[in-house]
């Protein structure tokens, strides 16, 4: 094939593909939105302290409980502890978002109360109403209940026993 010859064929191929379409069939373009939803911060605030109210020791070990509907336990006949005044269930106040699930409420397994120089410290095992979240109402509010067993040695030294612990609340 001579050279003139063969310019004719790349010629003739570039105008068949002209003349017969050699484009590629297009889909029309599709658009998405990317959006994002920001939650407000999950707040929370003491409202009330875990209340033991006012215990006397025995010659025997005892427990005290209050449940997180501030409702006392144990100090029955025969447990060594006398139990007397005002018991309250610790309580939090939370604020985020309205109508949304706070599924992470982290609280102590337990706790120490400390109390006068050289007494023992009491142990204190804590319990929260949480189970598996707390559901903000429409305003965004919740509530959270802590309570607790403390643990009273036999012949606990008299005095005032106490301990700060945290509560913490996330959406997640």
């Amino acid at each position: 094939m001579n050279k003139q010859m063969f310019k004719g064929v790349i010629a003739a191929s570039v105008a068949a593909s002209a003349i017969f379409g050699a484009t590629s069939a297009q889909a029309a373009p599709a658009t998405a939105a990317a959006k994002a939803e920001i939650l407000s911060a999950v707040t929370i605030a003491k409202t009330a302290d875990l209340d033991f109210g006012t215990i006397a020791a025995g010659a025997a070990a005892g427990t005290v409980s209050v449940s997180t509907a501030g409702v006392r336990g144990g100090c029955a006949a025969g447990s060594g502890l006398v139990c007397t005044g005002t018991v309250t269930a610790a309580s939090f106040s939370l604020t985020g978002a309205a109508s949304t699930v706070v599924t992470k409420v982290t609280i102590p397994a337990s706790v120490s109360l400390v109390g006068p120089s050289g007494s023992t410290p009491m142990a204190a095992t804590l319990t929260s109403d949480v189970g598996t979240g707390v559901t903000l109402s429409s305003t965004g509010a919740g509530t959270v209940k802590v309570g607790g067993t403390l643990t009273v040695g036999a012949a606990q030294a008299a005095g005032s026993y106490t301990v700060n612990f945290n509560v913490d609340a996330a959406y997640n």
